[in-house]
């Protein structure tokens, strides 16, 4: 063998080495945390680094686009239009709007009216977006469960429109909007080629797993001390995770405190002795299911088409 065949093999040696070598720098765990929907977004992807910043503004773009659609809390959002305006005439929702609604709907038939998007009014009387000073006596809360209830709603699937016959009524789509909005993100990375070996995006409790058969332990908060793990899940990715309790969201009226979650049978907040996990293939379904497993307990889980773990007090 000449010289020159050996410098040629020497340098093919090294080319390769060289590329061996730059796949596994690529490898690495990335990092990014920050404020959004009301809560903040935290991202471990491990990924070619070259391309975390692109999965990063998808991620926002992906959330941006949900909070235009479904934020409650701005006048200028779809939804606010919508509340504001369906009441006079059916309004005519933007496909992305309507499938939230329609995925909305669904939940309500499967849950037995346990989810319940035309919520609000009752949110709004426990003072979950305003402050109250006082709890709504019986005969308040009945007037305000008449201004709810996704059954009285009136839906048109060939214009996508919705009406409301009573002045009053309106959605809050709080309860799936931050599962949607994961799903969102993972499409929009997955329709540019952006590709996640590990990772977790955590939006406010709300879990995406990426990566194909990866293994995740995933830590149940103790609902007597959520500073504390109770206990551990191993999960598989793809999926989402979701988890509902009383012990984080609550208004204080009075010496007491009522959780976030209100149940639509009684107009209540719901208390519970225990808090609800569920692992399902998408975002959208873990959230509305663990409000659902949260409120219906044992009774319902088999209605459920997820994994599911109730963690008692």
């Amino acid at each position: 063998m000449d010289k020159r065949t050996i410098t040629g093999l020497l340098l093919a040696l090294l080319l390769i080495t060289a590329a061996v070598w730059g796949f596994i720098v690529q490898e690495t765990e990335n990092h990014c945390v920050f404020p959004v929907m009301g809560t903040v977004c935290e991202c471990r992807f491990t990924m070619n680094p070259k391309q975390f910043d692109s999965a990063m503004q998808e991620v926002r773009t992906a959330f941006e686009q949900v909070m235009a659609t479904a934020n409650l809390h701005d006048k200028n959002s779809e939804l606010s239009r919508l509340n504001a305006s369906a009441h006079l005439k059916p309004f005519i929702c933007s496909s992305e709007l309507y499938y939230l609604l329609s995925k909305s709907r669904e939940a309500y038939k499967i849950s037995g009216g346990l989810f319940d998007i035309s919520i609000k009014p009752l949110m709004d009387l426990w003072g979950f977006y305003r402050k109250t000073k006082t709890v709504p006596d019986s005969g308040t809360i009945a007037d305000t469960q008449k201004l709810c209830g996704l059954d009285k709603v009136v839906f048109n699937d060939t214009d996508r429109s919705v009406f409301f016959p009573v002045k009053g009524m309106a959605f809050d789509l709080g309860g799936i909007a931050k599962g949607y909005a994961l799903d969102v993100a993972a499409r929009r990375m997955d329709e540019r080629k952006i590709s996640v070996t590990r990772g977790i995006l955590n939006l406010g409790g709300n879990l995406r797993l990426f990566g194909k058969n990866q293994s995740y332990n995933i830590g149940i908060k103790d609902p007597t001390d959520p500073a504390k793990t109770r206990e551990y899940i191993t999960l598989t990715s793809p999926g989402a995770v979701s988890s509902s309790g009383d012990y984080e969201r609550y208004v204080i009226i009075g010496n007491n405190r009522y959780g976030h979650i209100i149940d639509p049978l009684t107009g209540m907040p719901a208390v519970r002795n225990h808090a609800a996990t569920v692992f399902s293939a998408t975002g959208i379904d873990s959230d509305w299911m663990s409000t659902v497993l949260f409120l219906g307990g044992e009774s319902i889980k088999n209605k459920l088409d997820c994994t599911s773990r109730i963690v008692k007090k």
